[in-house]
C-alpha cells in the first residue's frame, strides 16, 4: 500500500518537481500556468475537451477507493 502510493507519488510529481526546480526558460517541459489559462489556450487552438470513457472512470474510482479506504 505505502509502496505504491511512493511509486505513484514518485511518478507523478518527481518529474515535475525536477522541471519547477531544475529547468528555466525555454529549457521547461511544463509552464505552470492555471486551469483558465490552459483553457483558454487550448479553446483559441481550437481543442475541446472529450468525455471519458466510462470504463476509465471506473477503473480510477475502483483504484482510488482501493487506495484511500
Amino acid at each position: 500500500d505505502s509502496y505504491q502510493r511512493f511509486v505513484l507519488e514518485r511518478d507523478m510529481f518527481g518529474q515535475c518537481a525536477l522541471n519547477i526546480i531544475a529547468c528555466e526558460s525555454a529549457d521547461r517541459v511544463e509552464r505552470p500556468e492555471t486551469y483558465k489559462q490552459w483553457q483558454l489556450r487550448n479553446q483559441r487552438a481550437g481543442l475541446g475537451q472529450l468525455p471519458l470513457k466510462p470504463i476509465i472512470t471506473k477503473v480510477a474510482t475502483g483504484k482510488v477507493e482501493s487506495l484511500y479506504h
